[in-house]
């Protein structure tokens, strides 16, 4: 009696593990959760669309009724221009791209589909504008690279302030015009218009101007003629170079050797070196940094697009370009 009652309870609980086992079968398995959406992509490039512009802020926002603008996704392009946006709805779409100085906005329609984006060709709102120098020749770079008009001013205009609101970017070109033509009001003019949210490139001799606007600054001209191996300091600058380190070829000698004692908390380097002087060796010194002033900033560089300059450099120099 007992042993048949013991059989009961043991088949009994085979019969329960079975309708357990037969629960978790394959016939109704957990299903993943659904990825819904369509991939939205494209390239960001200069304004002629020459060169890809890396590290730009896109934004895509949905055009709800009445043209207000919904919930936003937000990328950055990669070294070659490319960015990407994923699970993205039906629907009207506004892409807007900034860099800087440079923006662009693209309108897109999504419906049922993948889209690829018109690319992107950034625009001014101001125009830009250029030093002339002896040394340096940014405005070819701007102007037949990159497809940008710049306008010509004189120290005239930056010593007497006339206008410098209506720019955007301001080249200082290596030469005696950004060295000691601009006055220490015309210094002040450049800072006052940085505070503003304009933006300065400046190279080489133009540290003269430099020096008046942050006067604990310093440096020399003492760099001998020679080529050295730049350190990237800057991580973005890293990934578009794809490098860590690059040549950089001075063609002459008396360039402007920036002082190894400025704050590098503030003067934040892209560049360091070590190379020589008239005077000796500087190890490891910064070459090239950029400040900020309020919404403004500046980019200083002792090395720009002269005689056999190497296409490394003017990579960097479009570079720099892009971050002002």
């Amino acid at each position: 009696m007992k042993k048949k009652k013991f059989l009961t309870i043991v088949i009994a609980l085979l019969n329960f593990t079975f309708i357990l086992i037969s629960g978790c079968s394959d016939d109704d398995p957990v299903k993943p959760p659904e990825v819904t959406g369509f991939t939205v992509s494209g390239y960001v490039r200069s304004i002629n669309g020459s060169t890809p512009i890396h590290n730009v802020n896109v934004n895509l926002r949905s055009v709800a009724v009445d043209n207000i603008l919904a919930d936003s996704l937000v990328t950055l392009s990669n070294e070659v221009g490319y960015y990407e946006f994923t699970h993205v709805s039906d629907g009207k779409k506004k892409l807007y791209f900034y860099k800087g100085s440079f923006k662009d906005t693209i309108d897109i329609t999504v419906s049922g589909g993948n889209v690829t984006a018109d690319t992107s060709r950034l625009k001014i709102d101001k125009p830009l504008a250029y030093l002339p120098g002896q040394y340096d020749d940014i405005q070819t770079i701007i102007r037949d690279d990159l497809g940008y008009a710049v306008q010509s001013i004189t120290t005239s205009a930056i010593n007497n302030n006339v206008n410098l609101q209506n720019y955007s970017i301001i080249f200082l070109n290596c030469g005696t015009e950004a060295l000691s033509s601009i006055t220490t009001t015309g210094a002040n003019n450049l800072k006052s218009f940085m505070q503003s949210g304009g933006k300065i490139y400046a190279s080489d001799w133009a540290y003269g101007t430099v020096i008046k606007m942050y006067p604990e600054l310093s440096g020399s001209r003492n760099g001998n003629s020679q080529t050295v191996n730049g350190n990237i300091e800057d991580v973005n600058l890293q990934r578009y170079m794809d490098v860590t380190a690059v040549q950089i070829f001075y063609n002459l000698g008396s360039w402007y050797s920036i002082s190894p004692t400025i704050d590098q908390s503030v003067n934040v380097p892209f560049l360091k070196a070590t190379y020589t002087t008239t005077t000796g060796t500087l190890t490891n010194n910064v070459i090239a940094f950029s400040r900020t002033e309020l919404a403004g900033k500046l980019i200083f560089t002792t090395f720009h697009n002269e005689a056999n300059v190497t296409a490394a450099t003017i990579k960097i120099l479009k570079y720099f370009i892009f971050e002002l």
